[in-house]
């Protein structure tokens, strides 16, 4: 596990690194479940020049969250993981 950010002032939360990376259709990041407060994590998706290109709540499903990159197209992208208080970010290449 890599990363840590803090969760409702008091809860670790660790997130993996994506896989596969780069990415085609979909990519899938690994996290403690066990350390979430409900069930999904609100991720931002974010091009090279700083854009907003989505947000949105996914849900975690057997420690793990999909983010579904079928409509991007092929560059680099920062996935931002978001909470209440903090946020912590993950890098992700998709290849079309």
């Amino acid at each position: 596990r890599i990363g840590f950010c803090m969760v409702d002032n008091a809860t670790e939360i660790s997130v993996g690194i994506f896989f596969p990376n780069p990415a085609i259709d979909r990519s899938f990041i690994t996290v403690d479940a066990a350390q979430i407060k409900g069930s999904s994590l609100i991720a931002e998706l974010i091009d090279m020049k700083g854009g907003l290109v989505s947000r949105q709540q996914l849900p975690v499903q057997n420690g793990q969250v999909e983010v579904n990159t079928s409509a991007l197209e092929s560059g680099i992208y920062t996935v931002r993981f978001v909470t209440e208080t903090v946020s912590i970010s993950r890098k992700l290449s998709v290849s079309k």
